[in-house]
């Protein structure tokens, strides 16, 4: 959960530099709220709260102060009663807002090194783990371990930082339990 929140408030902040044209850098004390609250609500046995990346569409839309949230809350509200109605509506139809999302999100990539393999090839893998998956923290997860190691590979182990080797560690004992899971 922590990855997919991660995700999502770096995907947003990108599009908040997009769409103002400064530099917006993610708050430390965003992922730190997210950190405490994540923590704090699994230790209640309570589901987690989380960002999601439609929340793109907001910002390319120049939606700042929080105001278009409140009247998504209430067309939310207003939609209970409605609900039968709206059940009648093909599913197709979120297509269209799923092509938006994924426009903006596809338009970071151009932001990527490419020509450096361990940024190139581990985007790459990342992206494509992505489609595969449905999972941003497989995704993730898989992109930290490509890039240290490509940068094993090409002589770069150095340049990676101590907590990506830990993390990947983490990481790979997670896909060896949960392929045993998957299995039992």
């Amino acid at each position: 959960m922590f990855f997919d929140t991660t995700g999502t408030l770096y995907s947003v902040s990108n599009q908040i530099s997009l769409t103002t044209g400064e530099k917006y850098e993610l708050k430390s004390r965003a992922l730190m709220a997210d950190s405490v609250e994540t923590l704090t609500r699994s230790l209640l046995g309570c589901s987690p709260v989380t960002s999601f990346v439609e929340s793109t569409t907001g910002v390319s839309q120049r939606a700042r102060s929080g105001f278009s949230a409140i009247i998504t809350g209430l067309m939310f509200l207003e939609a209970i009663p409605l609900f039968p109605i709206f059940k009648l509506i093909t599913p197709a139809i979120a297509g269209a807002a799923v092509i938006f999302v994924g426009t903006l999100m596809v338009s970071q990539i151009k932001d990527i090194e490419w020509v450096k393999p361990e940024f190139g090839i581990s985007a790459f893998f990342t992206i494509i783990i992505m489609i595969v998956t449905f999972s941003i923290t497989n995704w993730l997860a898989l992109g930290f371990i490509a890039y240290a190691f490509i940068c094993l590979i090409t002589k770069k182990a150095k340049t990676v930082a101590i907590p990506i080797y830990i993390l990947d560690l983490c990481f790979i004992v997670y896909f060896i339990a949960f392929a045993f899971v998957q299995t039992g």
